[in-house]
C-alpha cells in the first residue's frame, strides 16, 4: 500500500478547510512552542487508524517538536494535554526572526524597490517602516495594520510578531507568510529571499487614516500611485 494513504484508503493530504480550522483553533503556532512554521499531526486517532480528517483529532507542531513526537521523546499523552491549552493561544502571539546578510537589506513593496533607504514610511511624525544599522548589522522595524485599521504585525529589530487575536488566519508557505483578515482576503503577504530581500507582495492597510494598498505591481499611498520604480539612498521616502 502506498505511504500516501492509510489502510482505510485515507490520503495524507488534509483538505484546506480542515487545516484552516486547526490553525484557527490552535492560534497559528506549534502547541508546544508557538513557532509559526508548523506541520499537521494526527493525534487521536493516529493517521494509520483514521477514517477521516477530523479537526478535533489533528493539531499543529513545528518540525522540531514533530520529530520529537515521532521519536517518542514527547508522548501522545503530553500532546493531548497541550492541545487543551496551545502555547500560541496562551501567548496570544506567534513570532520568528528575519535573518539578514551583512549587506543592506533590499525592500520591495508593490513593485517598488527600495535600496539603502533609512525610512520607507513615516506617518504623522512616526516611523512606520525603517531600517537601522548598528555595528555592521541591519535591523528592520515596522508596523502593519489591516484594511480596517487593526494592527496585525510588528517587526522589532528583525523579529516579526503577529498578534493572533487580531487576525482571521495565518499561513506560512515556504518562505512566505500570509495574513488574512477574513476569508480569501489577505491583508499582508511577505517573504524573505536570499537573506537580503524582504518582499511585500500584498499590503492592504490603514494607518492613522492613511491607506496603503499594494500588490506585486503597484503601490498606492492614499491618492498617489507608484509602480515599477527603484528608490535608493533616501533618508525618508514617504512622509505623510
Amino acid at each position: 500500500m502506498s505511504n500516501s494513504v492509510n489502510r482505510f484508503g485515507l490520503s495524507r493530504t488534509i483538505p484546506s478547510p480542515i487545516k484552516r480550522s486547526v490553525r484557527q483553533r490552535d492560534r497559528f503556532g506549534c502547541i508546544l512552542c508557538a513557532l509559526p512554521f508548523i506541520q499537521y499531526e494526527h493525534v487521536d486517532p493516529l493517521f494509520c487508524d483514521a477514517q477521516a480528517h477530523l479537526v478535533k483529532g489533528i493539531t499543529l507542531l513545528c518540525p522540531t517538536c514533530h520529530a520529537k513526537v515521532t521519536s517518542r521523546q514527547i508522548s501522545k499523552t503530553l500532546i493531548k494535554r497541550a492541545m487543551e491549552n496551545p502555547k500560541a493561544k496562551e501567548l496570544k502571539k506567534v513570532s520568528d526572526t528575519l535573518l539578514f546578510t551583512e549587506n543592506h537589506p533590499t525592500v520591495k513593496i508593490g513593485g517598488v524597490t527600495f535600496e539603502k533607504c533609512k525610512t520607507i514610511l513615516r506617518c504623522q511624525g512616526e516611523d512606520i517602516f525603517s531600517i537601522a544599522e548598528e555595528s555592521g548589522r541591519y535591523f528592520i522595524n515596522a508596523k502593519f495594520w489591516d484594511s480596517s485599521g487593526k494592527q496585525n504585525l510588528t517587526i522589532v529589530n528583525n523579529e516579526w510578531v503577529v498578534q493572533t487575536d487580531n487576525i482571521w488566519d495565518l499561513e506560512v508557505k515556504g518562505n512566505t507568510v500570509i495574513i488574512r483578515e477574513k476569508f480569501k482576503k489577505p491583508s499582508l503577504i511577505f517573504s524573505l529571499s536570499e537573506n537580503n530581500t524582504l518582499t511585500i507582495d500584498k499590503i492592504d492597510m490603514i494607518v492613522k487614516g492613511v491607506s496603503l494598498v499594494g500588490d506585486s505591481n503597484v503601490l498606492k499611498v492614499d491618492s498617489r500611485s507608484i509602480s515599477m520604480v527603484d528608490v535608493s539612498d533616501c533618508d525618508v521616502v514617504f512622509d505623510i
